[in-house]
């Protein structure tokens, strides 16, 4: 989103919404249905701390570990990280260009900021 054109920051955040949570809810839903099984069962003759003691969450937890240390090894991988810095660096220099349309609306003489038609405002 930092990076977008400013033209596009309403598709970038959508993008980013859909990305961070809607994807994450869906992986989410798909290991809570698959794994199941390791989490604890409600019985009424337990504690919830024994339910906990003879769930296999431990399991589940180096899943996630394991799901974790896989998106830091890709992410460190060279030709991730590479293309990862060109494309921050060239969407930091398309945002930064200046446009005629944009140093119209900037009075280089005085430094004070202009309307469209190069009136002070």
């Amino acid at each position: 989103f930092s990076v977008a054109p400013r033209e596009q920051k309403g598709f970038a955040s959508a993008l980013n919404q859909f990305l961070t949570v809607a994807c994450a809810s869906f992986v989410n839903v798909a290991l809570s249905n698959a794994l199941k099984d390791w989490f604890p069962k409600s019985d009424e003759g337990n504690t919830r701390t024994e339910q906990y003691a003879n769930s296999e969450m431990g399991k589940f937890m180096f899943v996630l570990l394991g799901i974790t240390v896989f998106g830091i090894v890709v992410n460190l991988l060279a030709p991730v990280k590479n293309w990862a810095d060109r494309l921050h660096q060239s969407a930091i220099q398309a945002s930064t260009r200046v446009t005629p349309s944009d140093s119209s609306t900037l009075d280089d003489a005085k430094g004070e900021i202009c309307d469209e038609n190069g009136e002070i405002e």
